[in-house]
Protein backbone atom coordinates (compact mmCIF):
# COMPACT_ATOMS: atom_id res chain seq x y z
CA UNK A 1 0.00 0.00 0.00
CA UNK A 2 2.96 2.55 1.11
CA UNK A 3 4.09 2.12 -2.46
CA UNK A 4 0.71 2.96 -4.18
CA UNK A 5 0.53 5.78 -2.56
CA UNK A 6 3.75 6.74 -3.50
CA UNK A 7 3.03 5.97 -6.95
CA UNK A 8 -0.02 8.17 -6.83
CA UNK A 9 2.13 11.12 -5.46
CA UNK A 10 4.64 11.25 -8.28
CA UNK A 11 1.82 10.61 -10.73
CA UNK A 12 0.29 14.15 -9.14
CA UNK A 13 3.76 15.64 -9.91
CA UNK A 14 3.86 14.32 -12.94
CA UNK A 15 0.61 15.79 -14.41
CA UNK A 16 1.20 19.17 -12.27
CA UNK A 17 4.47 19.61 -13.92
CA UNK A 18 3.28 18.60 -17.40
CA UNK A 19 0.42 21.22 -17.34
CA UNK A 20 2.47 23.78 -16.01
CA UNK A 21 2.67 25.68 -19.44
CA UNK A 22 -1.07 25.32 -19.30
CA UNK A 23 -1.28 26.83 -16.03
CA UNK A 24 0.33 30.19 -14.93
CA UNK A 25 -0.24 31.09 -11.16
CA UNK A 26 -0.28 34.56 -10.10
CA UNK A 27 2.42 35.07 -7.02
CA UNK A 28 -0.04 35.44 -4.68
CA UNK A 29 -1.91 32.37 -5.16
CA UNK A 30 1.26 30.59 -5.63
CA UNK A 31 2.65 31.65 -2.26
CA UNK A 32 -0.38 29.52 -0.49
CA UNK A 33 -0.16 26.44 -1.79
CA UNK A 34 2.98 25.60 0.45
CA UNK A 35 0.59 26.33 3.54
CA UNK A 36 -2.13 23.76 1.97
CA UNK A 37 0.80 21.81 2.01
CA UNK A 38 1.80 21.89 5.29
CA UNK A 39 -1.80 21.70 6.59
CA UNK A 40 -1.61 18.18 4.39
CA UNK A 41 1.44 17.19 6.16
CA UNK A 42 0.26 17.90 9.10
CA UNK A 43 -2.86 15.42 8.69
CA UNK A 44 -0.63 13.29 7.20
CA UNK A 45 1.56 13.05 10.48
CA UNK A 46 -1.50 13.10 12.86
CA UNK A 47 -2.58 10.30 10.79
CA UNK A 48 0.34 8.13 11.09
CA UNK A 49 0.24 8.55 14.98
CA UNK A 50 -3.81 8.18 15.34
CA UNK A 51 -4.27 6.19 12.46
CA UNK A 52 -7.32 7.60 11.56
CA UNK A 53 -7.54 6.65 7.58
CA UNK A 54 -5.79 3.61 6.04
CA UNK A 55 -7.83 3.14 3.57
CA UNK A 56 -7.63 4.24 -0.22
CA UNK A 57 -9.27 7.68 0.80
CA UNK A 58 -5.62 8.12 1.07
CA UNK A 59 -5.01 7.92 -2.17
CA UNK A 60 -6.64 11.38 -3.14
CA UNK A 61 -4.73 12.82 -0.40
CA UNK A 62 -1.51 11.83 -2.22
CA UNK A 63 -2.87 12.75 -5.38
CA UNK A 64 -3.79 16.29 -3.91
CA UNK A 65 0.23 16.13 -2.12
CA UNK A 66 1.72 15.82 -5.69
CA UNK A 67 -0.30 18.47 -7.77
CA UNK A 68 0.23 20.79 -5.12
CA UNK A 69 4.14 20.01 -5.21
CA UNK A 70 4.68 20.02 -8.68
CA UNK A 71 2.15 22.76 -9.27
CA UNK A 72 4.28 25.07 -6.95
CA UNK A 73 7.78 23.61 -8.73
CA UNK A 74 6.67 24.61 -12.24
CA UNK A 75 4.86 27.61 -11.44
CA UNK A 76 8.15 28.95 -9.55
CA UNK A 77 10.14 28.66 -12.01
CA UNK A 78 7.96 30.12 -14.80
CA UNK A 79 7.65 32.77 -12.31
CA UNK A 80 11.40 33.38 -12.17
CA UNK A 81 12.37 33.23 -15.60
CA UNK A 82 10.30 36.54 -16.41
CA UNK A 83 11.86 38.48 -14.05
CA UNK A 84 14.96 40.76 -14.51
CA UNK A 85 18.32 38.47 -13.65
CA UNK A 86 16.36 35.31 -14.11
CA UNK A 87 19.55 33.44 -14.35
CA UNK A 88 20.72 34.09 -11.26
CA UNK A 89 17.44 33.72 -9.41
CA UNK A 90 16.84 30.46 -11.18
CA UNK A 91 20.53 29.35 -10.40
CA UNK A 92 19.55 30.23 -6.57
CA UNK A 93 15.84 28.50 -6.41
CA UNK A 94 17.43 25.70 -7.46
CA UNK A 95 20.42 25.37 -4.94
CA UNK A 96 17.57 26.20 -2.60
CA UNK A 97 15.01 23.44 -4.01
CA UNK A 98 18.22 20.73 -3.60
CA UNK A 99 18.94 22.31 -0.04
CA UNK A 100 15.44 22.47 1.28
CA UNK A 101 15.35 17.86 -0.48
CA UNK A 102 17.87 17.70 1.91
CA UNK A 103 16.48 19.04 4.73
CA UNK A 104 13.76 17.75 4.53
CA UNK A 105 15.19 13.84 4.28
CA UNK A 106 17.09 14.69 7.80
CA UNK A 107 13.79 15.78 9.48
CA UNK A 108 12.13 12.81 7.57
CA UNK A 109 14.36 10.42 9.46
CA UNK A 110 13.50 11.80 12.92
CA UNK A 111 9.40 11.96 12.28
CA UNK A 112 9.67 8.67 10.96
CA UNK A 113 11.88 7.39 14.15
CA UNK A 114 9.48 9.04 16.46
CA UNK A 115 6.32 7.72 15.21
CA UNK A 116 8.21 4.06 15.53
CA UNK A 117 8.85 4.88 18.87
CA UNK A 118 5.18 5.50 19.31
CA UNK A 119 3.84 2.36 17.90
CA UNK A 120 7.05 0.84 19.78
CA UNK A 121 8.14 -0.36 16.22
CA UNK A 122 11.76 -1.11 16.18
CA UNK A 123 13.52 -0.72 12.89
Amino acid sequence: FQVLLRVITKMGVLLSRSAGTLLHFKYHALALLPFLQGILFTLFWLDAIWMWVYSYVLLLFCLLVGLIGGSIYVGMFALLSEEKEAEFKLTATSLADSVGIILANIVGIYIQHSIYSFHKIHD
